[in-house]
């Protein structure tokens, strides 16, 4: 009887961390929405092209961890 293959701990981490950072990111983003102009604009802004760019680096992570891994 085949016998289930073990969880990868690193993918979960990192899985855990791209829900994380898509979750900032969309958090970001809805501030964006509601600010108009001036400096709260260009704070919300700069949050979400951070956020953007954290969500970016996870989720590449996570893809060549699956593709190094083979998990």
């Amino acid at each position: 009887m085949p016998y289930a293959p073990r969880p990868c701990e690193e993918k979960e981490r990192l899985r855990k961390a791209l829900v994380a950072a898509l979750q900032q990111l969309r958090e970001a983003t809805g501030v964006l929405r509601w600010a108009q102009y001036g400096q709260d604009f260009l704070d919300a802004l700069d949050t979400t092209q951070k956020a953007r760019t954290k969500y970016e680096s996870a989720r590449r992570t996570l893809e060549d961890h699956r593709k190094d891994h083979a998990c």
